[in-house]
């Protein structure tokens, strides 16, 4: 869950200086951080996850719109996000395990910290720019910590 709040803290933060796109949160993180060729189902699977584990503290997303609807397993095998043939449609008497959509964790893990030093990168070049209403000092109030020591 921390990987999916610091991908949705970065998409409310911080934009390319391509400027901000409408989405927020981990939408837009990946948008002007992530790689190029991210599924929309699986940046909406991602987002699901994220709602799931940190509202629901389960694996189950509840949501009304059925792109972020899901029962997810978490794997270590297999793509960042295979999505199920069909989408669970709610019933717990159907078949929510054959619904089910597969989360490679390791996958997560990667794909942030790529999105991390992409950040990274865009700062140094001077790429970077915020939206939030305080600028770049309530960009630096909020975001900014120091390792003492």
């Amino acid at each position: 869950m921390g990987y999916l709040v610091l991908l949705e803290q970065i998409g409310e933060a911080v934009h390319g200086a391509s400027g901000p796109v409408d989405q927020g949160g981990i939408p837009r993180a990946l948008a002007h951080f992530g790689p190029t060729g991210l599924q929309d189902a699986w940046v909406d699977a991602l987002v699901a996850l994220r709602n799931a584990l940190a509202h629901d503290y389960g694996l189950v997303a509840m949501n009304r719109n059925a792109a972020r609807r899901h029962v997810f397993r978490l794997t270590g095998e297999g793509p960042l996000v295979r999505l199920p043939d069909s989408r669970w449609d709610r019933d717990w008497r159907a078949h929510p395990e054959r619904d089910a959509t597969y989360v490679k964790v390791l996958a997560v893990a990667d794909l942030v910290e790529r999105v991390i030093v992409s950040v990274g990168n865009a700062w140094w070049s001077c790429d970077l720019d915020t939206d939030l209403s305080g600028g770049r000092d309530e960009l630096a109030a909020r975001f900014t910590f120091a390792m003492l020591g």
